[in-house]
């Protein structure tokens, strides 16, 4: 049995509207899971556990119960992406004068057809692993491209970080470079053939994920076939909802055929073909969802990832965020490198509280407060995980929780002065990677 207690500021959001704080608070990790907090040890729990103190450089051993004393630093959940694409991360910043889709087509689609070159993934991918681990990223729910090759390098660079990812081998048979297309039958192939390679790896913290890149990309024959696997090997589904009007209208008139005036949506595309909530789907953005839309999302249960950065950089709206969460919808965060410029989570977070309270003013919506922006990037995605690792609760440190947490402190003097709360609220909307002193993903530390 494996078992510690770290003492410090314990910050999480076991409930989306406000933060709660245990000041120079004691949490005991068992396991790998959080088993309780409290604001002091009681004689009965010291000598219960055979407490010890130890300094934070001996925190590799892990023979006994120990406290590690992170004195006033604070402690949080660490965060989830979950919506982000890997081959963009080096075109983070490029190109964002565009709307969507003359942006894919002028810088996207031709960055990843490099990644049919597997040195080239090598290059890129360690790059890309990194930056997850330097954002306090543990967790992520993760786009590939269609090349099967790079996306098992990908897969095993996340696996030697020690981080937890749902990966997604890209399908695409249509409107996009001749070098990115497939035909259906190579698509489904490479899709299982990646699924298979998983399976065989036996990643501790790695499982696929069924990825159509979205409507437009997809016929529906191949939509189909990727429902179908999708439902035959109980796999989770990620792809693109609702992003600008123009995709919008684009999908509608693609599959005019198959929709009808009831079941007219964009979301009836991917239901149609087995994708939407069969098994744990998740659509990244939402922003122009139709009432029907916001119906089905409730009834399968299917998650909206908010791509604030994203959503600003390349025109594409201002998500009625407040609005989706009070209706009670499954709301997460992603960072959608590269239309987003920063894989920083708690950038994210901070452009989430941005962008409503543009709404505020624009169309009245009230505005988030930082609790709720925190709690959909870490319980909040840790739902749709959950999901998947299932029997695993994730993203707080509520009791039964994967002990998943970041280690936070500014290094200025003067930070000293300033509450548990206030620390956070400078490191969400100034604090880096030299902030996060310490990484754990259920319970092991992760260097």
């Amino acid at each position: 049995m494996t078992s510690y207690i770290v003492k410090g500021n314990i910050i999480h959001t076991p409930s989306i509207h406000q933060f709660e704080v245990v000041e120079n608070g004691y949490m005991y990790i068992e396991n790998g899971k959080c088993q309780w907090i409290k604001n002091e040890l009681s004689e009965e729990v010291i000598k219960e556990l055979n407490i010890s103190i130890s300094k934070i450089d001996e925190i590799d051993d892990l023979s006994k119960t120990l406290i590690y004393d992170f004195k006033d630093m604070i402690i949080i959940p660490s965060f989830i992406d979950l919506h982000v694409h890997a081959p963009q991360y080096i075109q983070m910043g490029i190109g964002l004068d565009l709307s969507l889709i003359d942006w894919l087509y002028q810088y996207t689609f031709r960055i990843e057809e490099r990644f049919a070159d597997i040195n080239y993934a090598k290059k890129c991918y360690p790059a890309f692993v990194q930056g997850l681990y330097d954002s306090g990223t543990l967790r992520s729910v993760v786009y590939g491209t269609i090349h099967k090759e790079s996306n098992e390098i990908l897969v095993d660079e996340l696996n030697k970080k020690g981080l937890c990812a749902l990966v997604g081998k890209v399908n695409m048979n249509r409107f996009a470079p001749i070098n990115l297309m497939e035909t259906v039958e190579k698509s489904v192939q490479d899709t299982y053939d990646f699924i298979e390679d998983i399976k065989i790896k036996n990643y501790k913290y790695i499982k696929p994920i069924v990825t159509p890149r979205f409507a437009p990309s997809c016929s529906s024959d191949l939509l189909q076939k990727l429902g179908d696997l999708s439902n035959e090997l109980s796999l989770p589904i990620q792809s693109h909802l609702c992003e600008t009007q123009r995709e919008i209208d684009w999908v509608k008139d693609l599959f005019k055929e198959e929709l009808t005036k009831e079941k007219g949506t964009y979301s009836d595309v991917y239901k149609n073909h087995s994708l939407y909530g069969n098994q744990p789907t998740v659509m990244a953005h939402g922003i122009f969802m139709e009432p029907r839309e916001i119906e089905l999302a409730l009834e399968h249960n299917v998650f909206i990832a908010h791509c604030p950065t994203s959503n600003m950089n390349i025109t594409s709206g201002i998500m009625p965020l407040a609005k989706y969460i009070d209706l009670g919808l499954n709301i997460g965060l992603g960072s959608d490198v590269g239309a987003g410029h920063t894989l920083a989570m708690n950038q994210v977070i901070i452009s989430a509280v941005q962008n409503s309270k543009l709404r505020h003013v624009l169309y009245g919506d009230r505005k988030l407060v930082e609790a709720e922006a925190f709690y959909l990037a870490t319980k909040g995605n840790g739902k749709f995980f959950e999901q998947v690792f299932k029997g695993e609760k994730i993203g707080s440190f509520e009791e039964g929780s994967s002990f998943d947490a970041l280690v936070i402190k500014d290094d200025h003097p003067l930070m000293d002065s300033l509450t548990p709360i206030e620390q956070l609220q400078r490191f969400l909307y100034c604090g880096n990677e030299s902030s996060i002193k310490m990484r754990f993903l259920n319970g092991d530390i992760i260097r």
